[in-house]
């Protein structure tokens, strides 16, 4: 098993290697965070390049190797790249919908999501969405029917026809009081 600095840095090897691209527009307030070996005339876009190639090497970590070794890697995402969207929004999901009740966090999930949110402002309609759609799980997670509703409702405004069944059974789970787990 690999301790937290080597797993980052194999995930960063792992972006490097992959040459990993964001398409979002950079957030120029945001600076490279301490300990993320970069050149010094890398740019916003080279932060998120790092930022979403960790995210992806979590979610990778979560299909092969399980949510406990999921969350250790975002864990160390978040202390790095705290303000990083589809981080905190991929954590939030796994802490707020997880099958297994150990690996949920209400109170981290939704603070992971409100900030997410918060931090989504160059997103598409479609990955706004989805962003809402984990603001919404976290807020029924906690117990708040209400704002998981009207959440819900938006993001079924903003999803495609052919994205939308997933959010209806979620609106319905929400008008019954009851959170969403996968």
């Amino acid at each position: 098993m690999l301790n937290d600095s080597k797993k980052f840095l194999t995930a960063t090897i792992l972006i490097v290697m992959t040459g990993c691209v964001s398409t979002n527009k950079p957030d120029t307030n945001q600076e490279t965070p301490k300990g993320v070996p970069v050149s010094q005339s890398s740019t916003p876009y080279k932060y998120l390049s790092w930022a979403n190639g960790l995210t992806e090497e979590c979610h990778s970590i979560r299909n092969r190797d399980g949510a406990e070794q999921a969350i250790k890697c975002y864990d160390i995402l978040v202390e790095k790249y705290p303000n990083h969207a589809c981080g905190l929004n991929n954590y939030a999901w796994l802490l707020a919908t997880h099958s297994e009740s150990k690996y949920r966090n209400k109170e981290l999930a939704l603070k992971y999501s409100l900030r997410s949110v918060e931090n989504s402002k160059n997103l598409s309609e479609s990955h706004l969405a989805s962003h809402l759609d984990t603001l919404a799980a976290a807020y029924a997670e906690n117990g708040d029917f209400e704002n998981a509703i009207k959440i819900q409702q938006e993001v079924i405004k903003l999803r495609k026809s052919s994205e939308k069944s997933d959010s209806w059974l979620r609106l319905k789970l929400y008008k019954e009081n009851q959170p969403f787990h996968e």
